[in-house]
């Protein structure tokens, strides 16, 4: 059974309903804590700031055609953590492509932190630095909000 090749118009247009669709999914992230800083042959600079989500994780997760084709993504962090699972998604994407994690603002020397589950994005770094002077890294004892609180007395 011969395989047929698409036609070129029909390549096209499925090239165009691609960026249309990767626009708008970019369009959603500026609502998210998460924003494109840079792209450019090399490099494609991340900022996530604030409570991670899921939407930052889904955010990221669009841009990994373009990650394949970059030599690392540099992600900068200032947040205070938020959802673990989102957290841990992000990392598997930030090792997967041997990004460079680092503590920091987007555009100032100003204090940034990277707290909680944050900490799981910056530590999945090959390189991680923090770059902003008196910025924090700080990671508490995890826990699992349906489990039970055993208080010890």
């Amino acid at each position: 059974m011969a395989r047929h090749r698409k036609p070129r118009v029909q390549r096209e247009l499925l090239r165009l309903v691609w960026i249309v669709v990767l626009t708008c999914l970019l369009a959603g992230v500026v609502l998210a804590d998460f924003r494109v800083l840079k792209q450019n042959a090399s490099i494609v600079e991340l900022f996530i700031y604030g409570i991670i989500t899921e939407r930052d994780a889904n955010a990221l997760e669009a841009l990994s055609p373009e990650l394949e084709q970059r030599l690392f993504p540099w992600i900068k962090l200032d947040s205070i953590g938020g959802d673990v699972d989102a957290a841990m998604k992000i990392g598997r994407l930030v090792r997967q492509y041997e990004g460079f994690t680092s503590i920091e603002r987007e555009d100032s020397l100003a204090n940034a932190n990277c707290y909680s589950s944050c900490a799981l994005i910056f530590i999945a770094g090959v390189r991680r630095s923090i770059v902003s002077p008196g910025g924090q890294l700080g990671l508490h004892r995890p826990y699992l909000a349906s489990m039970p609180r055993i208080d010890k007395r």
